[in-house]
C-alpha cells in the first residue's frame, strides 16, 4: 500500500527493487507483485525465504534459492515472458552460510530453470 502511494504521482523513472525473499516473507506472492508494479521495477533480488509459523508470529529464515517459499521458479518464467532486461542479483541475509556455496547452489538452480547464466 505504501509504495503504490508513493509511485501514483511520481514519474515514471522512479521505480522500485523487488526483494522475492522479503516479499515471501509477508507471505506474498513475488510473482504478483512484479506483475503489479511491472514497469517499474528496476532491479529484482533472488532470495528465498522459508516461513514458519510460532506463537509469537511468522517467522522467514534463509533457504537456499528455490528451496524457500518465494517460487523463485515461477517469478523467473514471469520475468522472462514479461521481456524484463533489468538486473537479477543472487542474495542471501543469512552470514552463516559460506557464501560460495550459497552462489554455486543459486546458479545451480538458475540452469535448470533455464536461465542465460553467460
Amino acid at each position: 500500500v505504501v509504495v503504490k502511494a508513493l509511485l501514483k504521482h511520481r514519474d515514471a523513472r522512479m521505480g522500485v527493487c523487488l526483494d522475492a525473499g522479503w516479499i515471501a516473507s509477508a507471505r506474498l506472492d513475488p510473482s504478483k507483485v512484479y506483475e503489479e508494479y511491472q514497469g517499474r521495477v528496476f532491479d529484482i533480488h533472488l532470495k528465498d525465504k522459508k516461513v514458519h509459523s510460532t506463537e509469537r508470529g511468522d517467522v522467514a529464515t534463509d533457504v537456499f534459492i528455490g528451496q524457500g517459499d518465494a517460487n523463485i521458479a515461477k517469478l523467473l518464467k514471469t520475468v522472462s515472458a514479461s521481456g524484463y532486461d533489468g538486473v537479477l542479483a543472487i542474495e542471501t541475509d543469512n552470514d552463516l552460510k559460506d557464501p560460495t556455496q550459497h552462489i554455486e547452489n543459486a546458479w545451480a538452480f538458475l540452469k535448470e530453470q533455464g536461465a542465460k547464466t553467460e
